[in-house]
């Protein structure tokens, strides 16, 4: 199981596919994308967010291989202002 995370000013929820709205309508931006791996399609297709979510993320999580959270202010925990994950099985490729 992935904790929630909390720092002052900052909750780190477990992803979940329910999110992938609203991070859809914030990540298709190059300034974003331009720094992720070459595998993130430019333009990023308009249910990108969930078909990673629901195929890539959610089991790896459930299988313990990869960690996500959405990053979200306290004074805002409703919404989601980033992501960041853990990738054990690579090493030195962890990226949010």
């Amino acid at each position: 199981m992935v904790p929630i995370l909390t720092t002052p000013r900052l909750i780190l929820r477990p992803i979940e596919v329910a999110d992938a709205d609203q991070v859809q309508k914030i990540f298709p931006q190059w300034e974003i994308v331009r720094f992720l791996s070459p595998k993130v399609p430019w333009p990023v297709p308009p249910d990108a967010v969930l078909i990673h979510y629901r195929d890539t993320v959610i089991p790896a999580m459930e299988r313990g291989e990869e960690w996500h959270w959405s990053i979200r202010l306290k004074s805002h925990p409703e919404q989601i202002i980033g992501c960041i994950a853990l990738l054990t099985y690579e090493p030195d490729n962890n990226r949010g």
